[in-house]
């Protein structure tokens, strides 16, 4: 199964982000369908599913960073640009102002995130500016009744009750220090009223709703471009209201009165739109219908779930959640038909193709590096050429014409490639390093064995070259100074890059530079010393090779 994504040349973690986003819709979809197995089971074991969802999708990301991966032979990632998408997706790497996209994408995802979790931090200081304005309870009529309601529920935590000035709606909040908020305005309420009230908010307590509200406000600011996570956390407000409602109905409350002191309470107290995102209420009018008929239902299921299966049900959820998060796809893959992969790609850059000449003003073709020669007026023109064969009707004589064939080059070239070869743009160095391999000259071995070691693996792929070239005509040369006594000097052979495939002849790495080879020549090179060594280390290099210079084109 292949699953198309953009290509990831300007933003190498968007497949990845992309990627994690799947997984999490995953989840909520197979809570979706476990909530609708569920739909004639309990309010309560349906808010289970949520959050238990909601949280496995706030701990996928970090589940993914240390669990270790798990490939999915069944699942690639291509990209979704086609062939030319990756080049395009290069070239117009920046948005307006010349930001790149990547960086407006991560920009928009963090105002988002803040929006939300400032929506939330907003909320919270509300409440705790509300609970400053309120009186605490500490004796009377309601502190008398809240514990006889939490003696009903079972409720041994510590619960603060708080007392508001003016017509403020029943309320909730607080994870470690819970707290309920009853208005002044509900003096004049029925015993069984300020009861129900109690019960219901005590519930809220002892259901830890506040804890899960919680997470679900952080993962809608992780998520916040999700309308599934959005829906989840709307599914899941809705059905802890209606199990809060079941707990009340379950302690000896008759339905209808408890559905009519629900329309009273809505009827006389709104929320406080600023303290929805931190703290529980009551009632709000856009629930307030559902609840009713949820309330008058008398075939519904109200159970609560037991202790036992919560957990069972808290382990499954992160059982599961071990091999979605160690998931991943087979390989960051492009098309057959496209030429570049969007993930990591083993295989070595293609040997730099190059022009050159010198002339007396820099050249100003696009693609063109131009280095001044020192103690003179003339420029050294490289330019880096593609693999693609220039068309046939511009014809071979018009590039010469641009660039002629340059002959041995002084030593006033070589110092300017030398110089290049420390440049910080990585193409003038792969330019200067393919450049100076096709010349001969003492400081030229010292700078290809300097730029083995470049930042850059196009460099020290392109330096392996230069190196395989220079101890090619090396080795030529030697065989063609002593005379030919038996048929090998014939064909005179060139050292190969070794590809992996089989070992290169063992030779010692503390070998003598001046000890005379066996059939003389001479004696060995220094730089070829080197050479042998490196050869032998650096597997950027691991590619057969038939370099030459054809009409001032290396290849």
């Amino acid at each position: 199964m292949d699953l198309p994504l953009p290509s990831t040349v300007a933003a190498p973690w968007l497949a990845p982000a992309l990627w994690l986003v799947a997984r999490g819709t995953l989840l909520l979809v197979a809570a979706a369908l476990v909530a609708l197995a569920l739909r004639r089971g309990s309010p309560a074991a349906r808010h289970m599913v949520w959050a238990l969802a909601l949280g496995a999708m706030l701990a996928l990301p970090a589940a993914s960073l240390l669990i270790p991966e798990w490939e999915l032979s069944f699942v690639r990632v291509v990209s979704l640009d086609g062939p030319a998408g990756a080049a395009a997706a290069q070239a117009a790497d920046t948005g307006p102002a010349g930001i790149p996209w990547s960086t407006l994408v991560l920009l928009v995802w963090t105002a988002g995130a803040v929006a939300t979790l400032g929506r939330y931090g907003l909320a919270m200081l509300a409440v705790r500016v509300m609970a400053r304005g309120a009186r605490r309870v500490t004796d009377g009529e309601w502190l008398e009744r809240m514990n006889g309601a939490a003696g009903e529920l079972g409720l041994r935590d510590r619960v603060h009750l708080l007392r508001a000035d003016g017509a403020a709606m029943p309320m909730t909040w607080g994870i470690l220090q819970p707290a309920v908020l009853v208005p002044a305005d509900a003096d004049g309420w029925t015993a069984e009223r300020k009861r129900v009230v109690l019960l219901h908010e005590l519930a809220h307590v002892a259901r830890r709703d506040c804890l899960w509200q919680t997470l679900a406000s952080l993962c809608c600011a992780a998520y916040w471009f999700h309308p599934g996570v959005w829906w989840a956390a709307r599914q899941m407000r809705i059905e802890r209201e209606q199990a809060c409602d079941d707990r009340v109905l379950r302690a000896g409350t008759r339905a209808s009165e408890y559905a009519g002191h629900l329309l009273e309470v809505a009827r006389s107290f709104r929320p406080r739109p600023l303290t929805a995102a931190a703290a529980v209420a009551m009632a709000r009018r856009s629930q307030l219908e559902g609840r009713v008929l949820a309330v008058l239902d008398t075939a519904r299921d109200r159970g609560a779930v037991p202790g036992r299966a919560a957990l069972v049900a808290g382990g499954i959820a992160a059982v599961a959640l071990f091999p979605l998060a160690a998931a991943s796809p087979e390989g960051f893959e492009a098309p057959a038909d496209a030429p570049t992969r969007i993930g990591p790609v083993a295989a070595t850059p293609p040997p730099p193709r190059l022009e050159w000449t010198v002339h007396e003003a820099p050249a100003a073709e696009p693609g063109t590096v131009s280095v001044p020669l020192p103690n003179s007026q003339l420029s050294l023109n490289v330019r880096v050429q593609d693999d693609t064969p220039p068309p046939a009707d511009r014809g071979t004589a018009a590039q010469n014409k641009r660039f002629p064939n340059f002959g041995p080059p002084d030593e006033q070239v070589i110092t300017a490639l030398i110089r290049a070869t420390r440049d910080v743009d990585p193409d003038v160095r792969r330019s200067a390093v393919a450049a100076l391999g096709q010349m001969d000259g003492g400081p030229v071995v010292g700078s290809l064995v300097r730029s083995m070691t470049d930042t850059d693996a196009r460099v020290r792929n392109a330096a392996a070259l230069a190196l395989d070239e220079y101890a090619g005509r090396q080795n030529a040369a030697r065989v063609a100074a002593r005379p030919c006594e038996d048929a090998e000097c014939e064909a005179p052979t060139r050292p190969r890059v070794p590809t992996g495939s089989a070992a290169p002849a063992p030779r010692p790495r503390n070998a003598r530079a001046d000890v005379e080879p066996e059939g003389g020549g001479g004696p060995v090179d220094p730089g070829l010393r080197i050479l042998g060594g490196l050869m032998e280390d650096d597997t950027t290099a691991r590619r057969q090779l038939s370099p030459g210079i054809h009409g001032g084109m290396i290849q």
